[in-house]
């Protein structure tokens, strides 16, 4: 069965948000982006003058979302200027591709012809994974030593914080420490 909707943005209501692209990255989370008008000037028409791509990540299958993040540099006129007849795959996409998730979308920023043509092609991406590393494979410790278990957990993804779970076992299955909850924030 279907669950009810889920709001993803979280500018205000009465503002323009369109053509919402969503994949699943090699964290398991789905990320979503979407042309957002939450940036456009106080007094501006907020429907289709000026907008910028934005990015949400969830890491409970959709049920909540990250605060949005801004993925273009600056809210420009006609920034998604494109023809009424246009197709929403001709406006963007998002694709996975190993630890990375690339983003591609249309942007008019550079045009000076008119609302409806030149139109430029745009692209950015970010890793989504992290990396661990322990102590040096091979070490071998005999009965009552005690060794110092160094390990490092980089989140290398660069626009959203990441919690992990640390179990360390020895080879009989004994889990040492108890569990342990690590936290780290944007690319740390």
């Amino acid at each position: 069965s279907w669950t009810g909707p889920v709001r993803v943005n979280d500018d205000p209501s009465a503002l323009d948000n369109s053509v919402p692209v969503m994949a699943v990255a090699a964290d398991g989370c789905p990320y979503a982006w979407w042309f957002d008008y939450q940036d456009t000037p106080t007094g501006a028409n907020p429907y289709g003058t000026r907008s910028q791509v934005y990015l949400s990540r969830s890491v409970d299958g959709g049920d909540t979302w990250d605060s949005p993040v801004q993925i273009t540099d600056g809210a420009r006129q006609n920034w998604t200027a494109v023809s009424p007849q246009a197709y929403s795959s001709e406006l963007g996409s998002m694709v996975p591709a190993g630890e990375r998730l690339h983003l591609i979308w249309t942007d008019a920023r550079n045009s000076g012809i008119s609302a409806t043509q030149g139109q430029d092609v745009y692209t950015t991406s970010f890793a989504t994974g992290f990396q661990i590393t322990a102590c040096t494979p091979g070490t071998t410790v005999m009965p009552g030593d005690d060794v110092a278990i160094e390990v490092t957990i980089q989140n290398d993804n660069p626009l959203f914080a990441n919690d992990y779970t640390v179990t360390l076992t020895d080879t009989e299955g004994w889990t040492m420490p108890p569990d342990d909850h690590v936290s780290a924030g944007p690319e740390g």
